[in-house]
């Protein structure tokens, strides 16, 4: 079920919502081919209303209810629920699984017939240190994008692209 699909409800002879509630697609065919008793049937779309989410929440759709809207009109959406996830559990998905993964990919460089210089392997020592840092420096991270991952030893330095400008001779 997506959260961009489409839903409806049907009413009663009131108004009032019924127990019928059909996705965008059977509506769809509800209503070029009805059968028999549907064809007089009103029905009412349920709003998607998707929640802003920061990127530490996630939202699950708990059931649709009748509401009014800011113009005073009835409407119908989805009820949500939001969960925020936990300091801890926002350093263990963005932080610590990832940098566990680092740690490993580089254990080699601290292995003693790596065959690495002094100055080098001191690179990879620090390089390490700060990977095991972190998980301290963002215990209370909210965004994965807030996180600077310390560049490896043996990473080029970035050089930004000659502009067009400078291209042409």
């Amino acid at each position: 079920m997506s959260d961009l699909d489409f839903y409806y409800v049907c009413l009663d002879e009131d108004g009032e919502p019924t127990d019928i509630v059909l996705h965008q697609d059977n509506h769809a065919n509800i209503i070029k081919d009805a059968p028999a008793g549907w064809e007089d049937k009103v029905w009412a779309a349920i709003l998607p209303n998707v929640p802003d989410l920061k990127p530490n929440q996630r939202a699950e759709r708990k059931g649709w209810s009748a509401k009014t809207d800011e113009n005073d009109v009835r409407i119908f959406s989805w009820d949500w629920e939001i969960e925020t996830f936990s300091p801890e559990m926002c350093v263990d998905m963005w932080v610590r699984v990832p940098r566990n993964q680092l740690l490993a990919a580089s254990d080699w460089s601290v292995l003693t017939d790596n065959q690495l210089t002094t100055a080098t392997k001191n690179k990879w020592k620090t390089y390490r240190q700060e990977l095991r840092d972190l998980t301290t420096v963002y215990a209370e991270v909210e965004d994965p994008a807030d996180i600077v991952w310390p560049k490896r030893p043996d990473e080029p330095d970035y050089v930004d692209p000659p502009s067009e400008e400078e291209g042409e001779g």
